[in-house]
């Protein structure tokens, strides 16, 4: 599911985690509990008034964020008419080469380094 956050409120703790009651625009009051190991006013804080996320409803009820890494994102913008297995070991490949070389200090260059080595190495295996 998607949703705009309408309102988020602090619910105690669990877990050395926060409990937060979520409303959102589209759940007319009905507010749904999330947890997180971020507080509010941290910047990696999921959970920001007006800010629309992805989530789904476990069996128990609660919330649980469905974050996007980079691999998938990235990965989600390769062509797509079919990808066959080789490809995908290619892109992982790539992908763990790009994360050790560049994610401790440049983490934005992952996803641009990863799709130029896939690229390259593709073309590399396909013409020799």
């Amino acid at each position: 599911m998607k949703g705009t956050i309408k309102t988020v409120t602090r619910n105690g703790t669990f877990n050395k985690m926060g409990k937060y009651d979520i409303e959102f625009n589209h759940t007319q009051g009905e507010k749904i509990m999330f947890f997180s190991t971020t507080e509010q006013g941290d910047a990696n804080f999921p959970y920001v008034v007006g800010k629309e996320i992805n989530y789904e409803i476990k069996p128990n009820g609660n919330g649980k964020l469905i974050r996007e890494d980079n691999f998938t994102k990235g990965f989600n913008q390769m062509p797509n008419a079919k990808v066959n297995t080789n490809d995908s070991i290619l892109a992982q490949v790539c992908y763990k080469a790009n994360m050790e070389a560049f994610a401790k200090d440049n983490l934005d260059k992952v996803e641009q380094n990863t799709k130029k080595d896939f690229y390259w190495m593709k073309q590399l295996i396909t013409n020799g």
